[in-house]
């Protein structure tokens, strides 16, 4: 449902790109058991809470400051615990401008990868999940 908006404002007809993490998130309500967005633009998954406004992902009493590209990656992941979210898929959402995003994919990995070893470092633990050839998960 919420990655419906984020394509719909992404892919702008006039090829204008909508600050879609605001925009969504402050018309947007979503209640599910393990993830929720409330109207402070908070994303909670498990025992992290993704701030969306001030780009900070906090685990127990740890604040984590990110880029706005990791921002990004994490907000798709956290609204698709359900399912692996594919290389492709996150490409065009992160570069929707692009006519070929996969050129972007050492953007991604060094992306991914960054926000790995922070989370790594400041929570000891890693809840980004790879799964061979489906893509990556946000299990906590």
């Amino acid at each position: 449902m919420l990655n419906d908006y984020f394509f719909r404002y992404a892919h702008h007809p006039k090829g204008k790109r909508e600050d879609t993490l605001s925009s969504i998130a402050h018309n947007t309500e979503i209640k599910d058991t393990n993830t929720s967005l409330y109207f402070s633009m908070m994303l909670t998954q498990g025992p992290f809470a993704l701030n969306l406004i001030s780009q900070t992902l906090c685990f127990c009493e740890i604040s984590i400051e990110l880029t706005p590209l990791e921002s990004k990656v994490l907000f798709l992941l956290c609204t698709n615990t359900h399912r692996h979210v594919s290389r492709k898929e996150l490409m065009l959402f992160l570069w929707p401008q692009y006519k070929r995003p996969l050129d972007k994919t050492n953007h991604l990995d060094v992306c991914i990868y960054r926000l790995r070893k922070k989370i790594f470092e400041e929570c000891g633990q890693n809840p980004i999940v790879s799964g061979y050839k489906k893509g990556l998960k946000f299990e906590a």
